[in-house]
Formats: C-alpha cells, structure tokens, sequence
C-alpha cells in the first residue's frame, strides 16, 4: 500500500469515526430531550390536578367541592374523600331530593341529573336505591336558585 492509499484509508477512518461520535451525542441528546418531555408532562398533569381537587365553593355557608372526579382514599377500593354536605332525605320527588343537614340546621334541595354517581359504600347505586330517612354526603355545585346540583351521593 503506498502512501496516497494509506492518507485516503485514515481520512475514511478518521471520518467513519467522528460520524459515530456524532450518531452517540444526538441519541443521548434525544434521549435527555425525552427525558425532558416527559417529566414536563408529568408535572403539568399534577399541576392542573392538584387546581381541580379541593377547590372549594361556598354557598350559603356549605362547602361544596368542584372537582370533576372524587379523589380514593387507599387506592382501589378505598373510600371517597370529598368537602359536600351530610344529611338526611326527608323527601323525594322525581330528580329533586331534601336533606335536612342536622350540623347547619337547614334543608337543601339536592338535584339528581343524568351526570351525578351514586355509590353505596363501594358499590355503584341508582337513584332507586334513594330512600327517605338515608344519611348521604353530596357533592356538587350550587345554582342560582341555591339548589344543590349533585356530582356524587354516598349513601352512608
């Protein structure tokens, strides 16, 4: 081999080796950008959870919670931790229900609509099983008319 071949042989080299430097610091770039990604997502998704559970509206002095799903105390099968009132039915007619909440002394007009989970305990409940003389937490929203529109009854 002479010496024109030999240049050309360590060029190629000398090229093929910093063409696989290259290739190993853009994988570990996009490695560490994904890394990145990922834990922004991450973060954003707690971020915008955190903002929806606990926030609490007060309406005619009763909290009443907005989150748009009950938060599990004790992973799966746990109990539901929720900010709503307690009270027992004292009458229903079709979708309205009264609960007389003894800690504030005053009835509410609970809204039952198409949206609203109903659990007893750990199961899933109808409005059927809605009796009067029931204890039951809701939560929920308030509307204008001060009426209760229920996201979620525990019948207790």
């Amino acid at each position: 081999m002479d010496e024109k071949e030999q240049k050309v042989e360590d060029k190629e080299e000398a090229s093929n080796e910093h063409h696989r430097h290259n290739i190993a610091i853009a994988v570990v770039l996009i490695v560490i950008a994904i890394l990145i990604l990922a834990g922004g997502c991450f973060f954003l998704g707690r971020i915008s959870s955190r903002a929806k559970i606990g926030r609490i509206d007060f309406a005619r002095d009763v909290a009443i919670e907005r989150p748009t799903m009950p938060q599990m105390i004790g992973g799966r099968g746990g109990q539901f931790r929720d900010s709503g009132i307690s009270g027992k039915i004292t009458a229903i007619s079709g979708d309205n229900l009264i609960i007389h909440s003894d800690s504030a002394n005053k009835d509410y007009t609970v809204v039952i609509s198409n949206n609203t989970s109903i659990r007893n305990s750990r199961e899933i409940a109808s409005k059927s099983d809605l009796k009067n003389n029931q204890t039951i937490r809701v939560s929920g929203t308030s509307n204008s008319s001060g009426q209760i529109l229920a996201r979620l009854i525990v019948i207790q």
